[in-house]
């Protein structure tokens, strides 16, 4: 929904380098929220790179790359950087040092807000498309959100 006469925030997307025609409801759909969006895919990050680097090591390449869409996103006025996989969680460390704007690489991020609002025995789904690979995650969650998964 927009608003005459006022000035609209853009969110700027980090992208893993993969095509394919998103659905009308994901992040990489124009069409899924109501304000503006821009994009940027990090070259040579795909998602088995993303998936496979659970302990946030990067090459220098990748840090390069990373960076660098960090940097255009911000030079078109993006105010806030969301990654489009859950894997980039991460690298959340990485692109909160590079970024001069608020960044959530992972939506996993905001996790510790939102469970704040419930009590501490209350359950949590986490839904994935790949639980083998999402495991590793587990770890970058406990270290970076102080967020404990188990199967309980």
């Amino acid at each position: 929904r927009r608003f005459p006469g006022r000035t609209h925030l853009k969110l700027g997307i980090a992208r893993l380098e993969y095509s394919y025609g998103p659905a009308a409801d994901e992040i990489a759909s124009s069409g899924t929220l109501g304000y503006d969006l821009t994009y940027r895919v990090v070259p040579k990050f795909d998602y088995k790179e993303a998936s496979q680097s659970s302990n946030g090591e990067l090459s220098a390449l990748m840090q390069r790359n990373i960076t660098g869409a960090i940097e255009r996103l911000e030079q078109t006025g993006a105010r806030a950087i969301v990654g489009d996989c859950g894997f980039m969680m991460s690298f959340q460390s990485f692109a909160r040092e590079v970024c001069s704007t608020t960044v959530f690489m992972s939506p996993l991020v905001q996790w510790p807000t939102v469970a704040s609002a419930y009590a501490a025995d209350d359950k949590f789904l986490v839904i994935t498309g790949n639980e083998q690979m999402f495991r590793p995650q587990f770890q970058v969650l406990s270290r970076g959100c102080g967020i404990d998964l188990n199967e309980n």
